[in-house]
């Protein structure tokens, strides 16, 4: 019964880092909770797991200045843990580093120094001197130099860093955390190329680590991510396939990491119009997720989202509505406000088909009026638009054009080049165009959203034959018919290229 305890509190404190990385913070916060609360039960007070997850904890509530008071508590109370494994422990390290990172956000610059530089001891000693903890560790302290107003000290810490960085990593560990750090962030950027050549390069310095370690199977996951956003389908369906089969060799067929698999190869069949094949594999994700997670759970949500998702696209409203209802339940009590505003856009789009476009309506707002509460969500673009598209239809295009300006004016802290900016800019053009004014401002919208969707997509993407053809109906109106004629050119070549 303890093995089996502490297996769940691992794969808590897994899926916690999961959300962690895709910025998931409530979730996060609540199995990160969770999983302290099952190694407390399960085992002795002075175990090091449970200062693990002290400090996991503290990560996850350390953004918050109204609770960095528990954050620092539990850090005290890891550090107290790891040193009792001995003064060097690296766990010693990483809760120092936390601690310093937690008093640096507070501005008490006289409270991390020491802390950091402590730390900074422990990681020369185990790691050498070239490590990439002890470049992360530098780089914390070089920041705090600069922020202290003491860019002359801060300036020989960033140049060994970049001294560190030019080198070759020096483990293979390290080399595979490098690229694989280097994929996350350009993931995140939507530099999708260059996020798919670090994962494949992260896959090749982990190939003595075996195919079944769970750090490649990762890998995996997140090449086939990156392949999915370029578009490379083949490539992403075959990597997402690898890593489930091997995830079900190695780990066991009913695992959180097959679920997560499974979920990545149905939306991967979704995107290429092979919804009868996607189906079964979100079906057997989301039970996986039921069973070892309980039917409350938000990633159980996360999973009902997505098959829910898949039968609007195939127009079986009836079965998306009831999966969609079950979602929005677990999100409200699970008081996590953006995903119950996307699932609330998403049932509104159910309603908008069934032709209940008061009920849709309804739902719209209500996702609107959630993410207006929450600065810098790039989900309140889509919550714009379908509300929009339903004041369009009754004829209300000033209502219709003041929502995509607040998309816009919503999205700007995300920059000009993010994808959801270049879909306000789009439809906002089209909505001018259909009504015969601003038409230059259409044109200027429609030349910055395209040139968005070619760096994010690539040149040859369905989204950038649809804002070319759009354009090309503009530039008409303008009596610019041979501009005109060169898109629908690309247009027709980008659709013979997919057929």
């Amino acid at each position: 019964k303890a093995g089996d305890a502490q297996k769940a509190a691992t794969m808590l404190n897994n899926l916690a880092y999961l959300h962690q990385e895709e910025g998931k913070d409530v979730q996060a916060e609540r199995e990160y909770r969770q999983c302290l609360e099952a190694r407390e039960r399960a085992l002795r007070s002075e175990h090091p797991d449970i200062g693990t997850s002290c400090s996991n904890l503290a990560t996850a509530l350390a953004g918050d200045p109204a609770r960095a008071g528990e954050a620092e508590r539990l850090l005290e109370r890891a550090l107290t843990l790891a040193r009792a494994m001995g003064p060097d422990n690296p766990d010693v390290g990483y809760a120092l580093n936390n601690l310093a990172y937690l008093n640096q956000g507070r501005g008490d610059a006289a409270k991390a120094e020491p802390l950091y530089r402590d730390s900074l001891r422990i990681w020369e000693k185990r790691f050498g001197p070239d490590s990439e903890q002890v470049a992360i560790t530098l780089e914390n302290l070089a920041v705090l130099m600069e922020d202290a107003g003491r860019p002359g000290e801060a300036a020989p810490l960033k140049a060994r860093v970049e001294r560190i960085r030019a080198k070759p990593a020096g483990s293979p560990a390290e080399a595979w955390a490098a690229e694989f750090r280097a994929g996350q962030k350009a993931l995140n950027e939507n530099k999708n190329a260059d996020a798919a050549a670090a994962f494949e390069r992260a896959l090749e310095k982990g190939a003595g680590f075996g195919e079944r370690d769970e750090r490649n199977l990762r890998a995996l996951v997140q090449l086939a991510l990156a392949c999915r956003n370029l578009p490379d389908y083949p490539r992403a369906e075959a990597a997402v396939r690898k890593a489930v089969s091997l995830a079900e060799a190695a780990l066991g067929p009913d695992t959180l990491e097959v679920a997560d698999g499974l979920n990545v190869l149905a939306l991967v069949l979704d995107d290429t119009d092979r919804a009868g094949e996607a189906e079964p594999f979100y079906q057997r994700a989301l039970l996986i997720r039921i069973k070892a997670l309980g039917a409350e759970h938000p990633e159980v949500a996360t999973s009902l989202n997505n098959l829910a998702f898949s039968f609007l696209r195939q127009q079986k409203f009836p079965e998306a509505e009831k999966l969609f209802r079950k979602a929005v339940g677990i999100s409200e009590k699970s008081n996590d406000q953006a995903y119950l505003a996307f699932t609330l856009n998403n049932l509104g789009s159910t309603h908008e088909g069934m032709k209940q476009l008061p009920l849709a309506e309804e739902e719209y707002r209500r996702s609107l009026a959630i993410y207006e509460k929450l600065p810098g969500n790039p989900g309140i673009a889509n919550s714009c638009f379908n509300l929009g598209n339903l004041l369009q239809l009754r004829g209300d295009f000033d209502g219709a054009i003041q929502l995509l300006q607040k998309a816009i004016s919503a999205l700007k802290p995300l920059g000009e080049g993010h994808p959801q900016m270049a879909k306000a800019q789009h439809n906002l053009a089209v909505v001018y165009m259909g009504q015969n004014r601003d038409l230059e401002e259409a044109d200027r919208l429609f030349r910055a959203s395209r040139a968005t969707s070619e760096r994010v997509y690539g040149p040859d993407h369905p989204e950038v034959a649809s804002s070319l053809d759009n354009h090309a109906r503009l530039l008409d109106a303008l009596d610019r018919k041979g501009e005109a004629e060169q898109l629908r050119q690309r247009v027709r070549e980008i659709r013979a290229k997919r057929r």
